[in-house]
């Protein structure tokens, strides 16, 4: 998977590529990366350090996950038990 940094705000690129990495600023969420092939999204968070994947994802939907300025709240009112997920690992990535 192709993996790019993506910038948080308003001039974020449009069509980030077949994968897409974020790193932000959230007390919940530490990190997200979406890999637009397989429409998967994977969210580590904060104090579990645990990462989980969403699947079946749309791209529009990390895209306007990226663009909330909330990003706790947008997961939990759009994504949290709207997709299938699993465990991956616990602090698998350092980032």
């Amino acid at each position: 998977m192709l993996q790019i940094g993506i910038p948080i705000g308003p001039r974020s690129p449009q069509g980030a590529g077949p994968g897409a990495v974020v790193l932000m600023p959230s007390t919940s969420i530490r990190k997200m990366e979406y890999d637009r092939d397989r429409r998967t999204l994977s969210v580590w968070f904060v104090a579990s350090r645990k990462r989980y994947e969403f699947e079946g994802v749309p791209p529009e939907t990390f895209a306007a996950f990226r663009a909330a300025f909330a990003k706790g709240r947008y997961f939990n009112d759009h994504i949290r038990n709207n997709f299938r997920y699993r465990l991956v690992a616990s602090d698998s990535d350092p980032g």
